[in-house]
């Protein structure tokens, strides 16, 4: 499987306490979908902290892993576009059209 690289420009750093489920965060270097978070209550020596499970966006694996909630974690930014669907060729290559007609 090939390795993909992400740079700072496609990062943006947010609070781990403050992420929710269907936000985007960078997991074992791996852009993941939250599906789930909970929060432990702080322990005797520490903060509290962010339980944080998701789905890896590159190969559908469960991610787990824990944040302080005050941890400021690499979130992807996430660009989507949709097209329309106008045809499929003999060949099948697909004829798209996006939201500016083109």
């Amino acid at each position: 499987m090939e390795e993909t690289e992400y740079d700072a420009t496609q990062l943006e750093k947010k609070e781990a306490g403050g992420l929710h489920k269907g936000d985007h965060i960078m997991m074992q270097g791996k852009p993941c979908k939250i599906t789930s978070t909970t929060k432990a209550k702080p322990g005797k020596h520490g903060s509290a902290k962010a339980i944080i499970k998701g789905i890896n966006l590159l190969d559908g694996k469960t991610v787990e892993q824990s944040f302080g909630t005050g941890d400021q974690v690499d979130c992807p930014i996430i660009k989507r576009t949709e097209y329309t669907l106008l045809g499929v060729s003999d060949d099948d290559f697909l004829q798209l059209m996006d939201e500016n007609g083109e």
